[in-house]
């Protein structure tokens, strides 16, 4: 199919209801879908593997997921999609992404969705997958990051290296040492959820539903603790969510839904 532009909401995961068909949002793959200021943002996106030169640079908010309003069509930032979209410390923030041709490594901040800063040229890492940037103890974390190959701006795996990054503004940033705890799984999600971070990871390189995944949590990002081994799914198509006091694995393979109560 081609790509769409349906919302759906639901209150327990079970039973989800259509809040729109047609949003005024034009349907694109892999934009960027964040919670801030009391709305919802949708940020870039493209048209998909059928059509990859359609590449968006919009943002669209929304304060119930039915009705979206254009808030800028030419944002400061370059035509992207898979980017990792933020609320922080009362800020949107935009962290890399793909525009085909190359993984992007910049940091773009704004305080209404219509100007935007960069306040990063260039991380020295490339963040592999949106799905493992997350705000928690007021940092911003990305985890199971690779560093740039020498001389090149595209990511690569370090001495097999996947390392923890944080930063408590967005522009200045600092290594984690992780001890031997650190699973460093290649494919990653992770969600902050009741003052601990979660991980799901695969130790595959490819994306497959075939595979399965592990989850850890940590407070402080150095130590981890295993919670949960070996649940079918691909970590690249799950996203952790948090809905009242439980932790929530979607995964888009199987077109299921579970979740966990344990918190620590």
């Amino acid at each position: 199919p081609g790509p769409l532009s349906t919302v759906y909401a639901s209150e327990d995961g079970a039973n989800w209801y259509q809040k729109t068909r047609s949003p005024e949002w034009a349907g694109r793959f892999d934009a960027s879908v964040v919670s801030h200021a009391d709305r919802l943002w949708l940020i870039g996106g493209y048209g998909g593997p059928e059509n990859p030169d359609a590449q968006f640079h919009d943002v669209y908010a929304s304060t119930d997921g039915g009705q979206w309003t254009l808030v800028t069509g030419d944002a400061g930032w370059s035509p992207r999609h898979s980017a990792a979209a933020l609320s922080f410390k009362g800020q949107l923030v935009v962290i890399g992404g793909e525009d085909n041709d190359m993984r992007l490594a910049d940091v773009w901040m704004s305080q209404d969705g219509i100007e935007w800063n960069r306040v990063v040229e260039e991380l020295p890492f490339r963040v592999p997958d949106s799905k493992s940037v997350l705000v928690h103890d007021d940092k911003i974390w990305a985890l199971g990051v690779r560093a740039p190959a020498p001389g090149k701006r595209i990511w690569t795996s370090l001495d097999g290296q996947l390392q923890v990054w944080n930063s408590e503004d967005g522009i200045h940033w600092s290594q984690v040492e992780t001890d031997e705890s650190w699973p460093r799984h290649p494919r990653l999600s992770a969600h902050a959820h009741a003052g601990q971070i979660w991980i799901a990871g695969s130790d595959s390189e490819d994306s497959t539903a075939e595979n399965t995944m592990h989850f850890y949590c940590s407070s402080d990002g150095v130590k981890w603790t295993k919670q949960l081994d070996r649940l079918a799914g691909d970590p690249s198509s799950t996203d952790l969510v948090s809905l009242g006091t439980r932790l929530w694995v979607l995964d888009k393979w199987s077109e299921s839904v579970s979740y966990t109560t344990k918190a620590n």
